[in-house]
């Protein structure tokens, strides 16, 4: 109960523009390990070790009727200090991730070395359930994460229809409105600040990168990422 009155403080104070009216938009998320994963972790003493030292962090969404990016938000503290921390890399790490609506391109850019790799995946697919709750002042739906079978997987969202575009973090797009929670059975995902604005951002795709599908992404660090 204590979360979901956070998370509706927040929203209502920082959600002061007219929904309908709105061009562009900001969503905060703060990023922290499931519950799920840590109890799995337990039994591994290196799992166990990287959990008790994880704490969790703040990704930003930047929006507009077309397009989003998906990225971390830039610490204020030196990173040569910073510790390595797993939740930051179940969030998405340093990638910078980018969804195009209306194409559906659904796009991320990852730096390994001195190369930068623009990896392209399909759009997820999701079943929308009858299931609902209030975050903030939003009526949110419940949605699954269908697999490549149309299964259904341990991922679920709480997206809201009133606003209408189908963004979120990392790459969990494609639903019909904006996810302000999201399970993905390692991390959880919760929008703790949204502002709107009636003036357009313009949001640049990413064009400098060897550009690679999933699969090919995999192939060739085949055993190296596993994951982003």
């Amino acid at each position: 109960m204590k979360q979901f009155l956070i998370i509706f403080l927040w929203l209502i104070l920082v959600n002061d523009t007219n929904i309908e009216n709105f061009q562009s938009g900001e969503v905060t998320y703060s990023i922290s390990m499931a519950k799920e994963i840590i109890e799995k972790g337990k039994a591994n003493p290196k799992l166990k070790r990287l959990f008790k030292s994880a704490s969790d962090v703040e990704y930003q969404l930047l929006f507009n009727k077309k397009v989003s990016e998906y990225k971390k938000i830039k610490a204020m503290q030196n990173d040569a200090n910073s510790r390595f921390n797993i939740t930051e890399i179940e969030a998405g790490g340093k990638n910078i991730f980018y969804f195009n609506l209306e194409t559906k391109e659904n796009i991320y850019s990852k730096s390994i070395d001195s190369e930068t790799y623009l990896i392209s995946r399909p759009t997820y697919a999701w079943k929308i359930t009858k299931e609902s709750i209030i975050i903030g002042e939003y009526n949110c739906l419940k949605a699954i994460l269908l697999n490549d079978k149309g299964e259904e997987m341990n991922i679920f969202a709480w997206f809201t229809m009133q606003i209408p575009l189908g963004y979120g973090p990392k790459n969990f797009n494609g639903l019909p409105g904006l996810i302000l929670r999201l399970n993905s059975g390692k991390a959880v995902y919760n929008a703790t600040k949204i502002k709107l604005s009636n003036k357009n951002t313009l949001l640049k795709k990413p064009q400098d990168g060897i550009k690679l599908t999933y699969k090919e992404f995999k192939n060739r660090f085949k055993g190296v990422f596993d994951k982003n």
